[in-house]
C-alpha cells in the first residue's frame, strides 16, 4: 500500500491535473479554430471558382437558348411555307359547294302551355241540387241558390273566355314569329348562295379581286399552325394577273 500524499503534495497534484486539462482544452480550441479557417478558405476558393466559371456558363446557356430559338423559328417558317401548298393539294376539302347553304324548314311546334286549352266551366259543377223533402215547399230559397250559382258560373265563364282569348292571341303571335324567322333564314340562304354563285363566276373569269377572295377563303380553310390568327390578307401579283 503506497504512502498517502501530504496535504501540500495533494494540492500540487490537483494543480497539475487542472493545468493538463486546461492545456488540452486550449489544444482542442486551437484545432477547432484551424478547422474553421480551413473550411472558410475552402469556401472562398469555391466561390472564387464559381465566379470565374459564371461568364462561361452564361455564355453556354445563351448559346443554347439562341440555338433553340433559331431551331423554333426555322421550324415555324417551314410550317408556314406549306400552308398554301397543303391547302391547294387538298383542295377537295374546300369547294364552292361547301359555301352554299341548304335551307331546311323547321315545323312550328307550339308550346304545350299555349297549345292546350284549359277545361271550360261546366254548369253541373255550380248548379245546386234539386230540392227534396220539405225543401220543395220553399221554392224561394231554391231559386235564390240557383241565382247565386248562375252568377258564379257566369263570372267564371267570363274569366275563362278572357284567358282563352289571351292564350289564342299568344299562340298566334308565337306562330307568326316562327314564320318570320323561317322566312328570314330562307332569304339569308338565298342571298348567301347568290353571292357564292357570283364569286364562282368571277373566279372562273379570273377576275383579280375574286381570285384574291377565293385564295383567302382557301387559306383560312386550311389547317393553320397554332398561335396563328385566322385573319388572312391576299394580294394578286400584277405579273401573274397578266398571265
Amino acid at each position: 500500500m503506497g504512502r498517502r500524499r501530504g496535504f501540500f503534495a495533494e494540492l500540487e497534484h490537483q494543480r497539475r491535473l487542472q493545468e493538463q486539462e486546461r492545456q488540452r482544452q486550449l489544444r482542442e480550441e486551437a484545432k477547432a479554430v484551424r478547422e474553421r479557417e480551413r473550411a472558410q478558405r475552402a469556401q472562398q476558393r469555391a466561390q472564387a471558382q464559381a465566379v470565374r466559371e459564371l461568364p462561361e456558363q452564361r455564355a453556354k446557356e445563351q448559346q443554347a437558348d439562341a440555338a433553340n430559338m433559331t431551331e423554333a423559328v426555322e421550324a415555324r417558317a417551314a410550317e408556314l411555307a406549306t400552308v398554301l401548298t397543303d391547302g391547294l393539294r387538298h383542295r377537295g376539302v374546300f369547294s364552292f359547294a361547301q359555301l352554299r347553304v341548304t335551307y331546311r324548314s323547321t315545323p312550328f311546334q307550339a308550346p304545350l302551355k299555349l297549345a292546350t286549352p284549359e277545361p271550360a266551366p261546366q254548369w253541373e259543377r255550380y248548379a245546386p241540387p234539386p230540392p227534396s223533402g220539405l225543401a220543395r215547399m220553399f221554392k224561394a230559397g231554391h231559386e235564390r241558390a240557383v241565382q247565386d250559382a248562375r252568377a258564379r258560373f257566369d263570372y267564371e265563364s267570363a274569366q275563362y273566355q278572357g284567358r282563352e282569348q289571351r292564350r289564342l292571341a299568344a299562340l298566334a303571335q308565337t306562330e307568326r314569329r316562327h314564320t318570320q324567322s323561317e322566312q328570314s333564314k330562307q332569304q339569308q340562304a338565298q342571298r348567301n348562295n347568290a353571292q357564292v354563285d357570283d364569286l364562282e363566276r368571277r373566279v372562273l373569269a379570273r377576275t383579280p379581286e375574286a381570285v384574291e377572295d377565293y385564295y383567302e377563303l382557301l387559306t383560312e380553310a386550311s389547317p393553320l399552325p397554332s398561335a396563328i390568327p385566322i385573319d388572312v390578307d391576299v394580294a394578286t401579283s400584277p405579273m401573274l394577273a397578266s398571265c
